[in-house]
């Protein structure tokens, strides 16, 4: 039998700088205070910041490339050398122009949908974030998996693990998210299935990330604000990260970073 290696949590900081982001939007649009409060998530215990210039929340509208790497670029100008982030983004030349200013990471909420990023991310060894989603397209949620919830998850993460290969990004690489809350189903039970079968993706052989912090399907009974769901958020993490057996990193995506780290601390061995 295989010794359980454990996992190894990486926090990673959300900071969104959009007008319209379903936490944060509107509160880091001045660059200096995005740049700030980026450092500082490093010193409360995140291993990476992640940015974002264009929201994909239900009901959200894509700002475009253009309007996204205007968002983001003054930040990165500012925080380059001195905090190591990820961007998130699916298109290919917002990921072309943040590799270049030093990204780690590319989050792609479409997997690969635009052939150009996977080549950029390819030809430049940075790691990329795949995550299933039951958008047709990133801000259109207008699919629904049919059929066993992890197979279906399954399924379609192998087929992009098999898209990132043939565009020359090997599997070690790679970070799958199977999607939570609206990009998994409208129905917050599946958001609940998934988190208690969520080992079973370790097979897929990546490195995974977890991303429910502030999520709709946490929401409460008695909710004043969306950050009443931070407690909820890192207990779940704390779940999902007891529950995992290889001794792989698991990106864990959270906008209040001093409480998962707190909650977490006893994990964190090592940076992602």
């Amino acid at each position: 039998m295989m010794p359980n290696l454990g996992v190894i949590p990486v926090i990673v900081g959300v900071l969104n700088i959009t007008p319209d982001s379903f936490s944060d939007g509107g509160m880091f649009l001045d660059p200096q205070t995005a740049a700030v409060t980026a450092t500082r998530m490093l010193t409360e215990g995140a291993q990476l910041v992640e940015l974002g210039g264009d929201s994909t929340r239900p009901g959200s509208v894509c700002c475009g490339a253009k309007a996204e790497w205007q968002r983001i670029q003054p930040v990165l100008k500012l925080v380059a050398g001195r905090v190591r982030f990820g961007v998130d983004t699916h298109h290919a030349v917002v990921a072309t122009d943040a590799i270049a200013q030093g990204a780690a990471y590319i989050n792609d909420v479409s997997a690969g949908g635009d052939p150009r990023l996977l080549e950029a991310v390819a030809a430049s060894g940075v790691r990329l974030a795949l995550m299933h989603s039951r958008c047709s397209a990133p801000h259109l949620f207008d699919l629904n998996p049919e059929g066993d919830l992890i197979a279906s998850i399954r399924s379609f993460l192998e087929q992009r693990i098999e898209l990132a290969g043939r565009a020359g990004i090997d599997r070690e690489r790679l970070i799958l998210d199977p999607g939570m809350g609206a990009f998994l189903s409208a129905d917050p039970r599946k958001s609940f299935e998934l988190l208690e079968r969520f080992a079973e993706l370790e097979s897929l052989g990546c490195d995974l990330m977890l991303g429910v912090s502030r999520k709709g399907f946490l929401k409460s009974e008695g909710e004043r604000v969306v950050s009443d769901r931070d407690a909820a958020s890192a207990q779940i993490a704390q779940r999902v990260c007891a529950g995992l057996n290889q001794g792989r990193r698991l990106y864990i995506r959270v906008h209040n970073v001093p409480l998962h780290s707190e909650v977490l601390k006893s994990l964190i061995t090592r940076p992602g």
